[in-house]
């Protein structure tokens, strides 16, 4: 659970600004299991039957953005948010317990708990983003958008488990009402393709280490309006 709070004020018929809040959530990571790999002292891989990861969350962000309609059919849009990953992805707890396995008389012994406290390397960033929407028709909307975030770890912490590198993202929607109640929204969001140089001491990579990032998603939607 968390909280969000919003306002929104017309400043103008035209001019309308809005301001948020979001607390930060944390994440509930309990009752899982893991695997421990002790392949080094003969035994192999063991399962740990208790498995939690605590301190890792959703940032807090505060947001501010504004909506201009330019035209009776355009409207664009603005904002500009603040996350803080340094708190989210900071001090994070892993915390194993419950092994299934009897170790023999002979048999090399295995610690019952095991805690991990690892540092992600987060940092506050702020993201951009622009936007337009445009009516084509009575019945048929037009959508882009265009957004710009900087890097949420730093360079030092970058590794294949923490791989969030997109910065330039496009996305394009269609909205087509078919009756005054039924609308359905096709929407394609493209995140760039990024790469990154870095070289991580905690993981035997390398001196010099390379990542890239893409991604895209496609949405469809339909709804109903009271």
């Amino acid at each position: 659970m968390s909280w969000r709070i919003g306002l929104q004020y017309d400043l103008s018929n035209q001019l309308t600004v809005g301001f948020n809040y979001s607390e930060q959530t944390d994440l509930k990571l309990d009752g899982g299991n893991a695997e421990v790999n002790y392949s080094a002292l003969g035994i192999g891989k063991i399962d740990y039957q208790n498995a939690r990861i605590t301190g890792l969350s959703l940032p807090r962000e505060i947001g501010i953005g504004f909506a201009w309609q330019a035209t009776p059919k355009l409207s664009i849009g603005a904002d500009l948010n603040w996350y803080e990953w340094s708190e989210s992805l900071g001090n994070i707890r892993s915390e194993l317990a419950n092994p299934n396995y009897t170790a023999a008389e002979d048999g090399p012994p295995i610690p019952d708990q095991i805690t991990v406290i690892t540092d992600f390397g987060g940092q506050d960033n702020f993201s951009k983003s622009v936007s337009a929407d445009y009516l084509i028709d009575e019945r048929n909307q037009l959508f882009l958008g265009l957004q710009h975030t900087s890097n949420v770890i730093t360079k030092a912490a970058t590794s294949p488990l923490t791989n969030l590198l997109g910065k330039w993202h496009l996305s394009i929607g269609l909205e087509h009402q078919f009756t005054s109640n039924w609308h359905a929204t096709v929407v394609y969001a493209h995140a760039l393709q990024e790469q990154r140089d870095y070289q991580n001491t905690q993981f035997p990579l390398g001196n010099e280490s390379r990542e890239s990032y893409s991604a895209y998603n496609l949405v469809f939607e339909v709804g109903y309006r009271w």
